[in-house]
């Protein structure tokens, strides 16, 4: 994932769920990688049912999509949010924003 790539899906992800936190941000791609298994689930299913409709030759475009669809949906999908958490851990703007915080909380509790 490229740096673009991982900007775009942040912004993204703040926009849509309103997470401005690496916590928040690192529990939404879990969730999207538990909703990307339902495309694992189905091409297996593609292909078990493939099998057997080999026989009739309309079985191999089962197989073939159930195929293309575990390694082209949920492989590479998989791939990028794994690459995005890592990111997230990554990031020196969060690492900014929470030095920050600390400082100022600080401050404030060296004035009290």
């Amino acid at each position: 994932m490229t740096e673009i790539e991982y900007k775009t899906l942040k912004k993204i992800t703040i926009q849509q769920t309103g997470a401005n936190d690496p916590e928040t941000l690192t529990q939404v791609a879990e969730i999207m990688k538990k909703s990307n298994n339902s495309y694992k689930y189905i091409s297996i299913t593609l292909i078990i049912i493939g099998i057997p409709l080999c026989l009739i030759f309309f079985g191999i475009f089962f197989i073939l999509i159930g195929i293309c669809m575990y390694f082209f949906l949920y492989r590479m999908n998989l791939k990028k949010f794994n690459q995005f958490i890592e990111h997230i851990k990554n990031d020196k703007e969060f690492h900014a924003e929470a030095a920050a915080a600390k400082a100022a909380k600080l401050q404030s509790l060296s004035m009290a």
